[in-house]
C-alpha cells in the first residue's frame, strides 16, 4: 500500500489506523522533502518514497494507494497501481480540484478509482471511529498544538516544509 501525501495529518492517522488494524500490511509513504524520509519511517512506514512534483520517484506499484495529494497527482498515482488495484483519492494537498483531460478507461491503469468525501460521515461512522481508536489504543495526539490567537503561525506551520502530521487549535477561554 502507498499513501501518497503522508506527511500530512490524515496520512500519519490512516498510518495508524492500517497498523493497529493489520500489523502484517506494508505501507510506503511518500513525501516531497526526502529529509522527511526518517521520520516517515520512524512514525512506522515501512518504506518512503520522493514524490517530485507530482512524479513519484520508483518504478514501484503498488495494490492499492490513498491519495491525499489527489487530481494533481492522479495520472502518475494510477502509473504505480496495479492491475485490479485501488486508488482512493481522498485529498486536495496538490491544490487541484478536478481532473482536466482525464480518461476513466485508459487512465485508470487497470485500477480501480474511488473517494471518501467528508461530507457523507454521520455519527454513527464517527462513533464507530472513535470506538476502534479507543479498542485498538491508537495514537492519536496531534504533532503540534496551537491556541486559536495563534492561527497565523499555525497556517505558516501547516504551509512549510517542517510541517508533518496533524495540527490542533486548542480554544481559549477567560477564566
Amino acid at each position: 500500500m502507498l499513501v501518497r501525501g503522508a506527511t500530512s495529518g490524515v496520512g500519519v492517522a490512516f498510518l495508524r489506523l492500517v497498523k493497529a488494524l493489520y500489523p502484517s500490511c506494508r505501507v510506503a509513504g511518500s513525501t516531497r522533502s526526502a529529509q522527511k524520509g526518517e521520520r516517515l519511517l520512524g512514525e512506522g512506514f515501512d518504506r518512503c518514497v520522493v514524490d517530485d512534483r507530482n512524479a513519484l520517484k520508483t518504478e514501484d506499484s503498488f495494490d492499492a494507494i490513498l491519495d491525499l495529494v489527489g487530481p494533481a497527482a492522479a495520472q502518475d498515482t494510477f502509473a504505480h497501481i496495479r492491475p485490479g488495484g485501488t486508488v482512493c483519492i481522498t485529498g486536495l494537498l496538490g491544490g487541484q480540484w478536478t481532473l482536466d483531460g482525464f480518461d476513466p478507461i485508459v487512465d485508470t491503469n487497470g485500477g480501480c478509482l474511488t473517494g471518501f468525501y467528508s461530507g457523507d460521515v454521520d455519527g454513527e461512522r464517527l462513533q464507530a471511529l472513535i470506538s476502534t481508536i479507543e479498542d485498538r489504543r491508537i495514537d492519536v495526539k496531534p504533532e503540534r498544538t496551537f491556541r486559536l490567537s495563534e492561527m497565523r503561525q499555525a497556517h505558516a506551520y501547516l504551509a512549510s516544509r517542517d510541517s508533518f502530521g496533524k495540527a490542533v487549535a486548542i480554544p481559549e477561554f477567560d477564566e
